[in-house]
This record gives C-alpha cells, sequence and structure tokens, in this order.
C-alpha cells in the first residue's frame, strides 16, 4: 500500500497535475525545478433567452391581490368554471389557427 501517492491538502493526488492543465513549454533538462501548470479557469455562457430573462427581473408587475384571491379560490374549488374553461378554449384555438396561418 505503500505505492499509493499521497493526497495534498487541495485534494489533489501529489505529482498529478490538475485536469485541463498545461505543462510548460521547458526543454527536458532545461532546469530542475518542477514543472508549473496553469489553473483551469471556470466559464459561464448566458443564452440569449437567459440574458432576456434577466432584463426583465425588476419590471414584473404582480398584482398580489389578485394573486391572493385566484389561491383562494383554487384552494376553495371555485376557480374553475365553464365561463373560464370556455375561454382559455377559444384562446388556444386563436393561437393555434394563427400559427398555422403564419
Amino acid at each position: 500500500m505503500n505505492d499509493i501517492s499521497s493526497l495534498q491538502g487541495n485534494g489533489r493526488l501529489a505529482g498529478v497535475p490538475p485536469s485541463g492543465a498545461k505543462r510548460s513549454d521547458r526543454p527536458s533538462g532545461a532546469s530542475e525545478a518542477p514543472e508549473t501548470y496553469a489553473e483551469p479557469v471556470d466559464q459561464v455562457e448566458i443564452s440569449a433567452i437567459g440574458k432576456m430573462l434577466s432584463s426583465l427581473e425588476g419590471e414584473v408587475d404582480i398584482r398580489t391581490e389578485k394573486v391572493a384571491q385566484v389561491r383562494q379560490q383554487i384552494a376553495d374549488g371555485t376557480y374553475l368554471t365553464e365561463e373560464k374553461l370556455s375561454i382559455a378554449a377559444s384562446r388556444l384555438m386563436e393561437a393555434l389557427l394563427s400559427s398555422q396561418v403564419a
């Protein structure tokens, strides 16, 4: 078991470079100094949709009274009515038909 490299305090195996590390361009035998490795860099790329959604923050107008009213209706079982279902179905049909024309 003495063959196993010990772990360094940073969780890496001693003598093993981090993933993505590049060796320095040094000819062999040029120096006895240990090789150095570039630390990997984390990057984040935000999609166009993410940027658009981020731009909407702070511009959202939430009517808290209306939300509370609808939540109470849902809890009471009185939110869905025949009239609301009919309106929703009509709007869905309009949206589907207009997307076929476009």
